[in-house]
């Protein structure tokens, strides 16, 4: 006796899931940008708090705080799409995703570096956390927003 489903089985089982992912509901219209506010709330907070005058726990906390929030929020949509029959994909192929995640490093030691040195001089520049949290919630927000419908590979 074989496991594997007969054609006739296997067409029923794509059919249904093709079905399921048709009538799941779509992701929540508020999602993309609470999401982006989160997440790019969250580092500006505690890049605010590790690099000043002087390090502020109370901002570094609310950042991490926030930042936990945006994961809840991904982990949450990503477990409502699975268990709607749509397997979430990331914005590029899997095979091509490290040039995604090296640009991020290198974005994040920049911004770290300068942080760490723009922080030490004076204080008055955290102010310069705010673009790079609106570019990294913007990043989020798109990813998100993006459309989900693609190819399928096997």
């Amino acid at each position: 006796m074989s496991d594997a489903p007969t054609p006739q089985q296997a067409l029923d089982i794509a059919s249904a899931l093709t079905r399921q992912a048709r009538t799941t509901a779509p992701m929540p219209r508020w999602a993309p940008p609470v999401a982006g506010l989160l997440g790019g709330g969250g580092i500006t907070l505690m890049y605010m708090g590790l690099f000043g005058p002087a390090l502020d726990l109370t901002v570094l906390v609310a950042g991490i705080v926030v930042a936990l929030m945006f994961a809840v929020l991904v982990t949450w949509l990503q477990r409502a799409w699975k268990r709607g029959g749509v397997i979430p994909r990331t914005v590029m192929p899997p095979l091509e995703s490290w040039p995604q995640i090296v640009l991020f490093m290198v974005v994040v030691a920049t911004v770290t570096g300068v942080g760490s040195y723009l922080g030490g001089q004076t204080g008055s520049l955290r102010w310069l956390f705010v673009p790079f949290g609106l570019i990294i919630g913007g990043w989020f927000w798109f990813a998100l927003a993006w459309p989900r419908a693609g190819a399928c590979r096997n």
